[in-house]
C-alpha cells in the first residue's frame, strides 16, 4: 500500500472502476452537509457519463440533494477504500438520484479495481488476432473490470509494450466478448521463467459488455466465498 491518497483520471480507467464498484463493491455513502446516506450504485452509463444512487429503503423520508449540488460519494472493501465528488443531475422519484462521472478518484492503493487470479480455476480464455503469427488462444492469468494478463511463450508471439490486440473474451457461461486491449506491462511469468507475462488495459469496451463481465466477476467472487 502506499502512503497518502492516490488518484484516478483517466476517463476509461474511471470507467473501468465505476463498473466494478458497481457489481464488486455495491454499497456507498452519499455524504450531505453534516450527515451521510447509505444505499448502493448502478453501472454506469458512458454515453450520459452519469450513473446512479439509489439510497436504502427506510422509515423515514430521504432528504434528497438538489439537482446541481455537488456532493461526495465514500465506498470501499477490507482495506481499500475510494471517494469523489460528483454533480447531482436528477432526483428521480423515490430514492433514485443520478450522479455526474467524477474527473477524479481518490483511493488509498496503486490497484483502480480488483485484479481476480483465474488462472488455476478455467473458464476465462482469451482468443487475440496476432496478424502473421496466426491466433492466440489460451487460458487466463488474471482478470478485472479494467484489464487482463495471460502467459505465453515469446520464441512463438512477438508481443511489446504499447501493441494494441484484437479479440475475443471467453466467460464462464459461454459468452463471447469482443475485446480490444493495449500491452502495457510484459515480465517473467511466475514459476515458468521461458515464458512471459503479459498484462494488458481494455481499450473503448462497450459498455453492454462491461456489465457482462463485471457481473461474471461478481458471481466469480461470490462462489469463490
Amino acid at each position: 500500500m502506499a502512503d497518502g491518497p492516490q488518484w484516478l483520471t483517466r476517463r476509461d480507467d474511471v470507467v473501468a472502476h465505476l463498473f466494478y464498484a458497481a457489481a464488486e463493491i455495491g454499497a456507498a455513502e452519499l455524504e450531505l452537509g453534516n450527515r451521510r446516506e447509505p444505499g448502493s450504485l448502478s453501472f454506469p452509463s458512458p454515453d450520459t457519463g452519469t450513473f446512479s444512487f439509489f439510497a436504502n429503503e427506510s422509515e423515514n423520508d430521504h432528504v434528497a440533494p438538489e439537482v446541481g449540488k455537488v456532493v461526495r460519494l465514500l465506498y470501499g472493501r477490507e482495506d481499500a477504500h475510494y471517494s469523489f465528488l460528483t454533480e447531482v443531475v436528477e432526483v428521480a422519484a423515490g430514492n433514485r438520484w443520478r450522479l455526474s462521472f467524477p474527473r477524479t478518484i481518490e483511493r488509498n492503493q496503486q490497484r483502480l479495481v480488483e485484479r481476480h487470479r483465474v488462472v488455476s480455476l478455467g473458464g476465462y480464455r482469451t482468443r487475440l488476432d496476432m496478424g502473421s503469427d496466426g491466433w492466440l488462444s489460451l487460458p487466463l492469468y488474471d482478470l478485472s473490470a479494467g484489464g487482463l494478463s495471460f502467459v505465453f511463450d515469446p520464441e512463438q508471439y512477438a508481443i511489446q509494450t504499447g501493441n494494441a490486440l484484437a479479440g475475443s473474451l471467453i466467460i464462464p457461461s459461454g459468452s463471447r466478448i469482443p475485446i480490444l486491449v493495449e500491452v502495457r506491462h510484459i515480465r517473467t511469468a511466475p514459476n515458468v521463467t521461458a515464458k512471459k507475462l503479459c498484462g494488458c488495459r481494455f481499450v473503448g469496451l462497450a459498455a453492454s459488455d462491461h456489465a457482462t463481465l463485471a457481473r461474471s466477476l461478481a458471481e466469480w467472487r461470490q462462489r469463490r466465498t
